[in-house]
């Protein structure tokens, strides 16, 4: 497969980029190996995209399997002493009764 036919090409500073979006610490070494896989990862997904596929139905389960769905049940989270939430007390921050995260959009 060639890397040529990919359309988004994958450089390590991309690479790089999603690490840091991803919290990941790769070395220079790992950029460039990531960001060669990647590429021909792509290359397969472009090739993937030439197969006919006019006619052919959809298929969203192989097997003839029913899922069994029921009905959402809300029920009340065990509560601690000060009437929190006793997940609550794991949590290294709390906010407005639930966990504290960083944000992830600027």
């Amino acid at each position: 497969m060639s890397d040529s036919k990919a359309k988004v090409q994958v450089d390590p500073s991309w690479v790089k980029k999603m690490s840091d979006l991803a919290r990941l610490e790769l070395t220079p070494d790992e950029l460039q190996l990531y960001s060669s896989q990647l590429q021909q990862v792509l290359g397969y997904v472009d090739a993937l995209q030439t197969v006919p596929v006019d006619g052919v139905d959809p298929l969203f389960q192989p097997l003839d399997f029913v899922d069994a769905i029921r009905e959402d049940q809300v029920v009340e989270s065990a509560a601690s002493v000060d009437g929190e939430p006793a997940i609550l007390a794991h949590a290294p921050e709390v906010i407005q009764r639930g966990f504290k995260v960083p944000p992830i959009l600027s």
